[in-house]
């Protein structure tokens, strides 16, 4: 099957949704298939298939007239009209709720109105409710890049580790108080802090605040390689986010790399990780805290090995990609 992903943000960029796009794209090769890939992004890096970057409406509609089906990620206005002339079958995939902002907000109107036309595929059931009528296929993860760190036990494990854009969205904030409660009872324990974003001074300011400085360290935003063996050095992944969240590779990727894994009780986040993580009440530092003390002290066993492997099994590239290819050959 000859495939065009349509990803309007991709690979050197990083993110939740560049994760996807390429993932699934290696995955697809891998199984046999030919794929293209059309972005916005125009940064180069060395990939096993053709990328388009930036291309014109013309060279669009070309790309996708060449193919069996178009992935979109995530509905584009601006291209949609391309895509659509190419009389394709065309999937979307919804990587977050489309939200308007009051009633002059006629892009969003106008996007919820197709997509409740088109075909669409969503990663979670939270998702799934703003967008009725679309496939749930969740999420993969790199499980190449991420697997080899869960060889490491309790014992070579130190910290606690937060992947994120720094925005006040995504709750580094509140993992910082929270480190503060319980810094003065695991003296031994430090806070690194992953990710760029404009919060980034306000945190830093907020950690010289409480006089945590030697024990928070921040960290600029790193490529899956090299976010890797820290994750594999970490007794504790933290994603406290504040803001709904559609599902959550970064908890799949810390909890295939051997974390501990406390999540905010939110979105799509509590369907990535299932039973396999402690949950905490969005924003809610000191709930935050109790998790985080709960771990070091040992009042919180691990989860089973044999259930954490179980549950990344259903979020492997291999798994996610071939209910994608089912649905492509439905509609193909």
């Amino acid at each position: 099957m000859k495939i065009l992903i349509y990803s309007w943000s991709f690979t050197p960029a990083i993110g939740g949704m560049e994760s996807l796009a390429r993932v699934l794209a290696e995955e697809f090769c891998r199984l046999g298939h030919t794929v293209t890939v059309a972005t916005e992004t125009v940064r180069q890096s060395e990939l096993p298939f053709p990328v388009h970057r930036r291309p014109s409406a013309v060279e669009l509609l070309r790309l996708a007239r060449s193919v069996d089906i178009v992935l979109s990620m995530p509905l584009s206005l601006a291209r949609l009209p391309a895509i659509l002339a190419a009389r394709r079958p065309l999937v979307i995939a919804h990587p977050i709720r489309i939200a308007v902002a009051g009633k002059g907000d006629w892009r969003a109107r106008l996007k919820l109105a197709i997509a409740e036309r088109l075909c669409g595929v969503v990663p979670s059931q939270y998702l799934a409710r703003s967008f009725p009528g679309s496939l749930v296929i969740a999420n993969p993860y790199d499980a190449a890049t991420f697997d080899p760190g869960r060889s490491n036990g309790p014992a070579q494990r130190n910290g606690i580790v937060h992947v994120g854009r720094l925005i006040p969205g995504k709750g580094a904030h509140v993992l910082i108080d929270a480190f503060g409660r319980i810094a003065g009872s695991f003296a031994h324990e430090k806070l690194t802090i992953i990710g760029d974003g404009p919060a980034r001074p306000a945190l830093e300011a907020e950690v010289a605040r409480l006089g945590l400085g030697e024990r928070v360290q921040f960290i600029d935003e790193l490529p899956a390689s090299a976010l890797a063996p820290l994750l594999a050095q970490a007794r504790i992944m933290a994603v406290p986010t504040v803001d709904e969240e559609a599902f959550g590779i970064v908890a799949l990727e810390g909890l295939a790399s051997g974390c501990r894994m406390v999540v905010s009780n939110l979105g799509g986040l509590p369907e990535a990780v299932g039973d396999l993580a402690l949950t905490h009440a969005p924003g809610d530092a000191a709930d935050l805290a109790r998790c985080l003390s709960a771990i070091l002290s040992g009042a919180a066993p691990p989860p089973p090995e044999a259930a954490i492997e179980a549950h990344l099994a259903r979020f492997t590239p291999e798994a996610v990609a071939s209910r994608y290819l089912e649905l492509f050959k439905r509609l193909a």
